[in-house]
């Protein structure tokens, strides 16, 4: 009997391959201040690049036509951020006395668990209080944290720069990819790139469809539970949505807080929470999969490892991140015959095709051949 072939292992192959994926997750810490921004400033320009391509055709300047696209998505940002600013005026006056109210809050539950759980050693609040802020104001916490904030408002302003300067040099950076190809090639690589943008395109279009819901779902709970601002609170939430899993439950605080310190009953803020963890999952399990996830096309494990690796590397600029440089490397690995196993690996098909089962063949039934006479061919 004959042995069934084995398989070969290759050292040196799946040596190449670690050191190459440990040296990719090494790059991208070390560098993250620089590719950060890039990234998010290549996912802008795909949103910009319509509009930025229609000025062109009006007979704009390149150069101009960027510029102004910029301005333009910069004007509606700051007319809604006018639009809401009275309410963001009110709300702040209204966490004016915030010590003040957060003292009383306190105090109040320091009586309830006295009254209903006079057994339990309460500590006391006010001594863990300044030994709190003792320890945040003594140690490096607090320079650290300006430090921080430093660093990603410069990152965030370098996003823009990033988006315009795409936009201006697109041209020259398809030449400069497209030399790295031969000729016969190249069909299908400027193909990869076209989808390539396809993908950065739809995921902001549906992620901001996700936000837009999201944001009038929180927004018509909050008004029928009777909360202030309704509509300021739910979209400022909603827009924690683009981190996956957590952003909508992380956005519940601040409605949350306000609730708290604002009205007499524990039952406004239980009814917050309530509301917004039901959202987060009807957003977890219905909007993300079917609106993001189908546009992406990854499997959910896939989804899951790259939002946790995104996280471990970059962190929340990382979660962001991480689903659509997933699918553009999907992508890449579909246009690449020895990489082509890895896209179908996180592909969406393998979890919804099903197996192909060949149908059972009816025997055909052979008609009786008919009897040719020699008469037939003799007039």
């Amino acid at each position: 009997m004959e042995e069934a072939p084995k398989l070969h292992f290759s050292v040196h192959y799946f040596s190449y391959w670690l050191i190459s994926l440990i040296a990719l997750v090494v790059i991208l810490d070390w560098a993250q201040v620089l590719l950060i921004p890039i990234t998010f400033g290549g996912l802008l320009a795909f949103i910009l690049l319509p509009l930025c391509k229609r000025l062109e055709r009006w007979g704009m300047v390149r150069l101009w036509a960027s510029v102004f696209t910029f301005i333009i998505l910069l004007s509606l940002t700051s007319g809604i951020t006018i639009f809401f600013s009275a309410q963001i005026i009110s709300i702040m006056l209204a966490f004016e006395g915030f010590g003040q109210k957060l003292q009383q809050l306190t105090d109040r539950l320091e009586n309830l668990l006295q009254s209903y759980l006079p057994f339990v050693q309460i500590p006391d609040i006010d001594k863990s209080t300044q030994q709190l802020y003792n320890w945040l104001f003594n140690s490096s916490i607090v320079p650290e944290t300006i430090g921080f904030a430093g660093l990603t408002l410069s990152m965030i302003g370098m996003i823009p720069i990033y988006a315009i300067l795409i936009l201006i040099y697109r041209d020259s950076i398809i030449t400069a990819l497209s030399s790295f190809v031969p000729d016969t090639k190249l069909p299908p690589f400027l193909k990869m790139l076209k989808s390539v943008q396809n993908i950065g395109k739809k995921y902001i279009f549906n992620l901001g469809l996700v936000i837009l819901l999201i944001g009038i779902l929180n927004s018509l709970g909050l008004y029928f539970i009777g909360i202030d601002y309704p509509f300021f609170f739910g979209f400022l939430a909603s827009l924690m949505a683009v981190i996956p899993y957590v952003g909508t439950t992380f956005g519940a605080f601040i409605p949350c807080l306000y609730a708290l310190l604002n009205y007499n009953s524990l039952a406004y803020p239980a009814a917050v929470l309530t509301l917004f963890v039901c959202i987060q999952f009807i957003d977890d399990n219905f909007l993300t999969p079917k609106i993001v996830g189908g546009g992406v096309n990854l499997n959910p494990i896939i989804s899951i490892i790259a939002l946790f690796l995104g996280g471990f590397v970059w962190g929340i600029a990382g979660m962001i991140i991480a689903l659509p440089m997933a699918a553009i490397i999907k992508e890449v690995c579909s246009a690449y015959v020895e990489l082509h196993p890895i896209s179908i690996l996180m592909g969406d098909e393998i979890f919804t095709s099903r197996p192909h089962r060949p149908k059972r063949q009816k025997k055909k039934q052979v008609p009786a051949t008919p009897t040719i006479e020699t008469s037939d061919f003799i007039k």
